[in-house]
């Protein structure tokens, strides 16, 4: 890429929960770290758990930088990072959209249990890539149980499956939180998987760490 070209813009889009939060923040980071404009996109109480290392991130050059979406926490549960993936987040979708038609990322990462984001992300015309906290094991695993359906029959377990985030044909792959020496399930995905992990390891000091 031209070194005047201006650097690529991102946004990331996380889930509320601790399990999907903390790595996609981390994720941010790396790309950050890269030359990447990344913007987090999040609520005003969810921010906070993350505030004070984006700031001192900011302070050491990196082009990273929190957008705080205006809408009141109340309807979102689980402040404690203990989000189960069935929360609904359905109304940050006229907020989110809003965002993007005014700034127009180049790509935006969003998590795979917010289930409306990727028809509203299409419907504004922006990249994107859908971030799965798994492995690519339990994407295959997910993949499969789609294919062949082996708990059609059954009549326990609530219709978990039926749930669960499906393949999305239309994204520019998944993103994974693993590393290729690990996911040599990679290699079975029909999308492409984006192997960017442990993303943990670019924590290098003890407040990150903690």
């Amino acid at each position: 890429m031209d070194s005047n070209s201006p650097p690529v813009e991102m946004f990331f889009f996380p889930f509320v929960g601790g399990g999907h939060l903390i790595p996609m923040i981390d994720i941010a980071r790396v790309f950050a770290s890269h030359g990447a404009k990344a913007t987090i996109i999040t609520t005003p109480k969810h921010s906070l758990s993350f505030r004070k290392s984006i700031t001192r991130d900011k302070k050491s050059g990196l082009p990273i930088s929190r957008h705080v979406l205006e809408l009141s926490d109340v309807y979102i549960a689980a402040t404690d990072m203990s989000a189960t993936s069935f929360i609904d987040t359905s109304m940050l979708q006229e907020p989110q959209q809003n965002l993007l038609l005014e700034r127009k990322p180049d790509c935006i990462v969003h998590d795979v249990f917010h289930r409306w984001s990727a028809v509203a992300i299409d419907s504004v015309g922006i990249s994107r890539i859908t971030f799965n906290e798994n492995g690519c094991f339990a994407c295959c695993v997910r993949e499969n149980m789609e294919r062949y359906s082996p708990m059609k029959k059954q009549s326990h377990g609530g219709g978990l499956h039926k749930r669960m985030p499906g393949s999305d044909e239309k994204s520019f792959g998944v993103m994974v939180n693993s590393f290729y020496d690990l996911d040599s399930f990679r290699n079975e995905l029909g999308n492409t998987a984006w192997i960017v992990g442990p993303v943990s390891l670019c924590n290098r000091n003890v407040e990150d760490k903690g």
